[in-house]
């Protein structure tokens, strides 16, 4: 089996915007070109379905058969990750630290 993941974060089935675009919109995102043979297995790789609900119910709905796979890794990593890409994106000014008082609600000791 060959697989290809052509885009990561496509958002399609967690943003309402880019949903209502239809499936063809999806599809447009898995254009072989020159791969030959086409892959067995296509992906997309969107953190975020795994938490917003309306996600896997549009995931369901529009492609039944479909399998995920979820791959985890270490929540500290992972949360300073997205910290530094929401930095990146502009989606977040704040330290680390800040941002786990305001989110997490806790109180200096």
């Amino acid at each position: 089996d060959n697989m290809s993941l052509p885009w990561q974060e496509l958002h399609f089935f967690d943003e309402a915007d880019e949903y209502a675009h239809g499936p063809a919109h999806y599809a447009s995102w898995f254009q072989w070109g020159v791969e030959w043979p086409p892959p067995d297995i296509i992906g997309d790789v969107t953190p975020s379905y795994l938490y917003i609900p309306e996600a896997v119910g549009r995931i369901k709905q529009l492609l039944p058969h479909a399998r995920l796979v979820v791959m985890l890794r270490n929540p500290v990593e992972r949360a300073v990750s997205h910290h530094n890409h929401d930095l990146a994106k502009g989606r977040e000014v704040g330290s680390l630290m800040e941002r786990c008082e305001r989110e997490f609600d806790c109180e200096a000791s």
